[in-house]
């Protein structure tokens, strides 16, 4: 396990510089999950995020706005969850651990609100006084509530909420695997494998290159490492597999697979390498079938003689 990690201190008005664009980035990677909610629910909600950023002990009351897109009166309530993203589909999971849940709380109970009308639900944010600095990602819903005499699970719609605590904060990731599936090669195709494990408090966006180096020290493949620039959430881990194409049975021999990324406002630093053996079939086979053919002549002549 390799780690490369960094403390780094972030004061507001720097998270105020850089937020934007990354909560821009995040919510467009996870729109597509978020409208496949907002397409199941009967009404919309507004804004489709909020970035906070907020001292320990600060508190702050957010606005969510509700549009009842049915003929009939909508019944609605607040709701809070966390997500992490499940490191085999890039998806959003909701239903997550985080302590942040209990800091964000519907402080304005049920509403009702009539056909074509909106209303609001308020959410309150209490940062405890010893709240750890980082970053939380959270969901606020608005619920759909089951009619009167009625019994099941209403729809929900939500926004994004990037609640981010002030102060110090620590990069931190660490690479659990870097391998190929064989140190055989005999058919110039295999596929590596990579999982990157953010044991920070903020996400990181890993970038770099996987490059396959023959015994003459000359570059025959690179991969890109993370061409759709995705976040790695803290206590998320990111897998990856990657699949090189066919190698030129020039590069018979000893292969050198290499990692190299960089993460971070500080642009830290992760490298490693794995070692194959390239023995192609194309060159292997004819050689294999002249020396069976040799040892079965000789043998042949042995008997004979």
């Amino acid at each position: 396990m390799i780690k490369s990690n960094f403390a780094l201190r972030v004061y507001r008005r720097d998270w105020k510089k850089g937020l934007p664009f990354i909560s821009i980035f995040i919510c467009s990677f996870l729109y597509s999950v978020f409208f496949s909610i907002h397409s199941a629910a009967a009404f919309t909600i507004t804004p489709l995020r909020h970035t906070v950023v907020l001292d320990p002990g600060e508190t702050k009351e957010l606005p969510l706005f509700v549009v009842n897109d049915e003929q009939q009166p909508l019944t609605v309530s607040g709701e809070v969850d966390a997500f992490t993203i499940d490191s085999e589909t890039g998806q959003a999971v909701f239903g997550a651990k985080d302590e942040a849940k209990n800091w964000v709380k519907p402080v304005s109970g049920e509403r009702t609100v009539e056909p074509g009308q909106h209303g609001e639900l308020e959410f309150a944010i209490t940062v405890p006084k010893d709240a750890t600095p980082g970053a939380h990602y959270l969901g606020i819903f608005a619920k759909q509530s089951p009619g009167p005499g009625t019994v099941g699970i209403g729809a929900r719609a939500g926004a994004l909420l990037f609640l981010h605590v002030s102060g110090s904060v620590r990069e931190e990731l660490v690479r659990d695997d870097f391998s190929a599936d064989s140190r055989w090669l005999f058919f110039g195709s295999p596929n590596i494998f990579l999982q990157l494990h953010n044991e920070g408090t903020i996400h990181v966006i890993p970038q770099g290159e996987i490059q396959v180096v023959n015994a003459r020290d000359k570059v025959v493949a690179t991969l890109p490492l993370n061409s759709e620039s995705e976040a790695i959430y803290p206590g998320s881990k990111w897998r990856q597999v990657y699949h090189l194409e066919k190698i030129s049975w020039t590069n018979i021999g000893p292969l050198t697979i290499r990692l190299q990324t960089q993460y971070g406002i500080t642009k830290q630093v992760i490298s490693d390498e794995v070692k194959v053996w390239y023995v192609p079939m194309v060159v292997v086979g004819p050689v294999v079938v002249v020396v069976v053919l040799l040892s079965f002549f000789v043998v042949r002549r042995t008997r004979k003689v």
